[in-house]
């Protein structure tokens, strides 16, 4: 009887560890599942601020913006930043000036508006890939919290902050 009872305890063990190995690979195959559609949802929203960036410089060309002037004024918001200052605050605002604040979502005749660089995307954006990659239980909300960003406001967060994050 005791031999039976070891065996039968044996027997269990074995297919409880299988069950632990069954799930362990299907956790790693929604793992990987998840990474590849977060590389495709990086990718196309790479694309989209690629083909968004071109139309804006478009657009200030015809105005007579020059790609010169277009590149000085954005290295004016680098100059400002320090690899400090982007980890302590890893959202910027939308103005024109650099530093942080906010920026009201739908500029008005007074709001002095800008755009995100090819090195940058959109608070609520970035919000929304880590909702989709990471944090299925939270919000976008939270999420932009965890960004650096506060309020209703559209800011900008830098794409190497994101990266870092969902590293």
């Amino acid at each position: 009887s005791s031999a039976a009872r070891i065996r039968d305890n044996q027997r269990r063990s074995r297919a409880r560890h299988r069950d632990y190995v069954d799930e362990m690979k299907a956790r790693i195959r929604e793992y990987e599942r998840r990474d590849a559609q977060a590389t495709l949802d990086m990718r196309h929203a790479a694309r989209a601020v690629a083909l968004e960036n071109s139309r804006l410089r478009s657009l200030l060309a015809s105005h007579g913006v020059t790609s010169d002037e277009v590149e000085l004024h954005l290295g004016s918001f680098h100059r400002h930043e320090t690899p400090t200052t982007a980890r302590a605050a890893p959202c910027r605002s939308g103005s024109t000036t650099p530093g942080p604040g906010p920026r009201p979502r739908a500029p008005g005749p007074e709001t002095p508006t800008a755009t995100a660089s090819h090195l940058e995307m959109s608070c609520t954006a970035a919000a929304r890939i880590i909702t989709s990659i990471s944090y299925r239980d939270r919000n976008d909300e939270s999420a932009r919290e965890v960004l650096g960003c506060s309020g209703p406001e559209e800011c900008f967060v830098k794409n190497t902050v994101l990266f870092q994050f969902l590293d």
